[in-house]
């Protein structure tokens, strides 16, 4: 055993969180515009060629970075600016196509664009991709362009840059208009003179590429026009739903043509047609159901369709994407009614319009809007503005951002992948694990010195420890830290506590080898991180037995004072035993002071007459939980395979463990509190909120109330020598926000969090039946935070803040809180219904305030900031989740209902991320 604890880290940096609504844009008829792009307010109709005049504005993108890009059409420019402007007429920062935002220079070559037409960028934003429609060509930027004037880096339509000719073949444009670049990298060019669409498998690389799927045509020859599904004249623009869908703006044939997935092979026929009643038709017309010349659609992350309708004036929304022929839209944009169709329609004002050409929806839901006579870029909606937070990351702890030192200052090193096992104390630190990228600053694979563990005290962000570098605590020479865990562990005063491996080497003092390689290292005592024990220790009551090694993930902690803690942790034995045990250490200042043995295996279970404790330090014994004042709880496994639950209070120091129950058949479990005589059979999933109360999973043999195996599973509470209750129980009715007739049914182990309250996943059987088949049977999860025991949601329920969405599934419950009026719940689900795309935007995350109606506070497919720009979010995840029994889970919500969750972006970026 090593008394010796060393320093607490420095400070520096600062933490993260932007997240924006789930929900769609709330949009109402006529409604104005928040802001202009081009003009100095929304009268105004200047033609100056300058830096804050969009002329022509046609198309129009926003990079995954931020930065906005409109093509100015007649000039034959692209307008950049840095990031979305956030005031109106505000001026762009560069121009290309141009050398300058002056220049009137016409032509064709690299630098020099004739007329632009539409623009896109890469799926990671670094390129810019633009057609040149009178030099039937394209250009693409492999970086987007930082000064005036830069030219691009390649052409399509044409094999060099001087050349504009058109043609109708694979390599050969005419007159194309739009371009859009899927998530996926395919690249989707409208080739109006041609009457199709050309799409290439991935953005070119040289000049001249040829196509790999014409869509609107037989062939790569073929260019004639026509209405039928599988034909088109002159199309404009396109876009692509987040569930896969292609829709495309038909000019000419005054209609949008939609596919259900992008076409692979040529000449596919589209499946739905809108502004027409059927496919054969190309009829105009100013209503509800008819375009007069659409030129531009986009989808918003939620489903929403917007149509840029040209010669109508105006843009009509649809709710979601229509799945029928001849689809009624729900919202006009520029114009009073469905009927109306002027220019301007009561002068030049926020909300009229006049020859629109692109709409784009961008991932915070706000719609762009540009026209070329109408000389602006117009947004409508607002960025959800975020909730308050004490810290935020700033978006810092994300792929390929610099991460900091142990004093908080730039390590030279960037964050690679980040892993699911950050957790966040309930005093607001935060602690996760994460690797650093590989040939930044020195990182290598070999020798190991690419993992990490940060901590963030609510102040700054500091490296805690990292493969490589000296190891807390373990000799005159110290070791290096090799492997590093996954799974953290922090405590409610925010102090941190790991199991990790060191480097096997002689050139330590001591020498490291196999037999002392592992220890666990904990912030307990504050006074730095130092090491509680290490492999090849002696165990002080059963000398001289040694630590032989630890079992992984099984250790609990508390902050019991200014600078003393408890630990508990799972071993097995060497020395003279290979038993596995529980121990306790006590640590005052920098010193361990105490270690005892709470249960050793093959000694005798107390209280249970001839059962001895089994093996310890298995998985089933991952479940050690400790309270904030150190009363200790664990499940155990007897010799025979018998489940328990045993307690050990904080004082008097060295306590035994106390049998909480023990299960086993209908003649040797224990008998269930409340069940008329019921036994336990099985037990499971213990929780401990504070005061030494326990909260734990039983399922019961078929005797007592439970003859007829109906009530045989439910969630007791209590505390060892006070007594236990059943708080939920299957078979349980009339709950709060239960359907009449409905029973509660099989359960899963939750949390309880300081106040002794909790959250459950459980089955609610819905036909009160005694069974649960699936579905007319679902999920649910049940709380009692804010004091009554309800039905918070189920599978079926209009999910909260999803625009008319419904929960698809419900999963892994959390809670939080201190002080009665501030307990949460929070749980995550999947979406289903209205505007709801599998793998884009199905999942979110919902919080509770003493058990109210739940809101919405993440969901994939929303734009999150980060210290990159803002970034569309793929996934996130919780520790634990997608699991039925907690075992290493760590709490993820903080007193104030603060949520850490990892998350993914669609660029294949991860983050720790804290939400508000």
């Amino acid at each position: 055993m090593n008394p010796h604890r060393s320093r607490r880290l420095g400070t520096a940096l600062s933490l993260l969180v932007l997240v924006s609504s789930a929900s769609g844009q709330p949009f109402t008829n006529n409604m104005d515009a928040a802001l202009v792009v081009g003009q100095p307010n929304f009268t105004a109709q200047n033609t100056t060629r300058d830096q804050s005049t969009t002329v022509a504005a046609t198309g129009c993108a926003v990079s995954a970075t931020g930065k906005l890009a409109v093509v100015d059409l007649s000039i034959g420019r692209i307008m950049l600016w840095n990031a979305i402007p956030t005031a109106n007429g505000a001026p762009a920062n560069v121009v290309v196509g141009k050398s300058s935002f002056t220049d009137t220079t016409t032509g064709t070559s690299a630098s020099v664009m004739m007329r632009g037409y539409d623009v896109a960028f890469s799926p990671d934003g670094s390129k810019l991709i633009a057609s040149d429609t009178l030099n039937n060509r394209v250009l693409i930027w492999n970086t987007v362009p930082t000064v005036n004037g830069a030219g691009a880096s390649v052409v399509i339509g044409q094999t060099d840059f001087v050349t504009a000719t058109a043609g109708a073949t694979a390599a050969k444009l005419d007159t194309p208009t739009g371009v859009f670049v899927t998530s996926g990298g395919k690249l989707i060019i409208g080739d109006r003179g041609n009457n199709r669409l050309l799409v290439f498998n991935s953005i070119p690389t040289t000049n001249g590429a040829a196509a790999d799927v014409v869509i609107g045509q037989p062939d790569m020859t073929t260019k004639t026009f026509g209405n039928t599904a599988n034909k088109m004249n002159a199309p404009a623009r396109c876009t692509l739903s987040s569930d896969g869908k292609l829709l495309v703006a038909d000019e000419i044939n005054h209609r949008v043509l939609i596919f259900n997935t992008v076409p692979t092979t040529n000449g596919a026929s589209a499946d739905v047609v809108i502004g027409q009643t059927g496919f054969g038709s190309s009829t105009f017309g100013t209503s509800a159901t008819k375009f007069a010349n659409p030129a531009g659609v986009s989808v918003s992350p939620t489903g929403q369709l917007a149509v840029s309708d040209f010669n109508n004036n105006r843009v009509l929304i649809y709710n979601t994407v229509p799945t029928a022929h001849g689809a009624t839209a729900d919202f006009v944009l520029g114009q009073p009614d469905f009927t109306s169709s002027a220019a301007f329609n009561g002068g030049v004002s926020a909300h009229s319009m006049a020859s629109l050409q692109s709409v784009l929806f961008i991932p915070d839901g706000r719609l762009l809007v540009a026209g070329n006579v109408m000389h602006r870029l117009m947004i409508f909606g607002a960025p959800t503005t975020p909730g308050p937070v004490a810290s935020s990351f700033g978006g810092g702890a994300v792929t390929a951002a610099n991460s900091p030192d142990a004093a908080g200052a730039d390590s030279g090193t960037k964050f690679d992948v980040l892993k699911r096992g950050g957790y966040i104390a309930q005093n607001g630190n935060i602690i996760f694990p994460g690797f650093l990228l590989v040939g930044t600053g020195g990182v290598t694979l070999s020798p190991n010195n690419y993992m990490g563990l940060w901590k963030h005290n609510g102040t700054s962000l500091n490296l805690l420890a990292r493969s490589g570098n000296d190891a807390a605590e373990t000799g005159t020479t110290a070791a290096k830290w090799d492997v590093l865990p996954l799974t953290p562990a922090i405590n409610d005063s925010g102090e941190v506590t790991f199991l990790a491996s060191l480097v096997v080497s002689g050139a330590s003092t001591p020498a490291t080898t196999v037999d002392n390689d592992t220890g666990l290292w904990s912030e307990l005592g504050a006074t730095g991180l130092g090491i509680l024990m290490r492999e090849g220790d002696t165990i002080p009551p059963v000398s001289p037995l040694q630590i032989g090694a630890f079992a992984s993930g099984c250790f609990a902690t508390a902050h019991t004072g200014a600078s003393t803690g408890e630990a508990a942790f799972a071993v097995t034995m060497k020395n003279g035993s290979t038993d596995t045990a529980i121990l306790r250490a006590s640590i005052n200042g920098p010193t361990v002071t105490t270690v005892g043995v709470v249960a050793r295996e093959n000694t005798a279970m107390p209280g249970v007459a001839g059962e001895l404790f089994g093996n310890l330090a298995g998985s089933y014994t991952d479940s050690l939980r400790m309270d904030p004042t150190g009363n200790l709880c664990f499940v155990a496994l007897s010799a025979s395979n018998r489940e328990s639950i045993w307690y050990q209070p904080a004082s008097p120091a060295g306590s035994p463990a106390a049998k909480a129950f023990i299960a086993g058949t209908a003649a040797t479990g224990d008998t269930a509190p409340g069940t008329g005589g019921a036994t336990f059979k099985n037990i499971k999933s213990p929780a401990i909120g504070s005061g030494g109360t326990i909260s734990f999973r039983g399922f019961l043999n078929n005797n007592g109330d439970n003859a007829g195996g109906a009530k045989n599973d439910g969630i007791w509470r209590g505390t060892v020598g006070g007594g236990f209750t059943c708080i939920l129980r299957r078979g349980d009715s009339a709950l709060p926000g239960m359907a009449i007739g409905s029973k509660v049914g099989n359960l899963w182990g939750g949390w309880l969090n300081r106040l002794n309250h909790g959250a459950w996943k459980g089955w609610e059987d819905t036909a009160g039946d005694g069974v649960s088949p699936f579905p007319a049977d679902t999920y649910a999860i049940y709380t009692d935070v804010g004091g009554t025991m309800r039905a918070l949601v189920r599978v079926g329920d209009p999910a909260p803040g999803a625009g008319g969405a419904t929960l698809a599934s419900v999963d892994h419950p959390v809670v939080s809180g201190n002080a009665p009026g501030t307990e949460h719940v929070a749980f995550l689900g999947t979406l289903s219904g209205a505007g709801v795309t599998a793998g884009t935007n199905d999942k979110a995350l919902w919080r509770s305030l003493n058990g109210a109606a739940p809101t919405l506070v993440l969901r994939t497919g929303s734009t999150m900031a980060t210290s990159q720009g803002p970034k569309t979010i793929f996934k996130f995840d919780l520790p634990a989740s997608n699991t039925n029994e907690r075992r290493w889970e760590q709490p993820v919500m903080d007193a104030t209902g603060r949520i850490l969750v990892l998350v993914t972006f669609t660029d294949n970026a991860t983050s720790e991320a804290l939400i508000p």
